[in-house]
């Protein structure tokens, strides 16, 4: 019977693992995520915003039909829900990167010379 192939990831002292990259250490995952949180959403937030107001004002003109108007005061609605999303999504990520930057910042204190826990 033959052995199924098996997948191994590189551990992080290994060369080309991601671990062994300074530049994508956990935190600046971290912050890389909760820009992306922050344009992602603005971006939509916007768009919503502007096809709302165009369906409204084109409503107005008599060139869309009720519903779309309808539909074009409703946009800014989710436009406001979008950004209360991200708003939340943003707090959650933060809540994330403080508790990590804590646990560094501890084992950093914990094998730091001198201290009882150092190696």
């Amino acid at each position: 019977m033959g052995s199924s192939p098996s997948i191994r990831f590189p551990g992080p002292a290994e060369p080309g693992a991601l671990g062994g990259f300074d530049l994508l250490v956990q935190e600046a995952v971290e912050w890389l995520l909760s820009l992306l949180f922050v344009v992602v959403p603005a971006a939509c937030a916007f768009g919503f915003v502007g096809y709302g107001f165009g369906a409204v004002a084109d409503g107005m003109t008599g060139r869309r039909p009720p519903p779309a108007v309808l539909r074009g005061l409703a946009a800014p609605a989710g436009a406001g829900a979008v950004v209360v999303y991200a708003w939340g999504l943003l707090h959650v990520a933060g809540a994330g990167c403080a508790v990590t930057a804590g646990y560094a910042c501890e084992r950093r204190a914990r094998n730091a010379p001198g201290s009882a826990g150092a190696p």
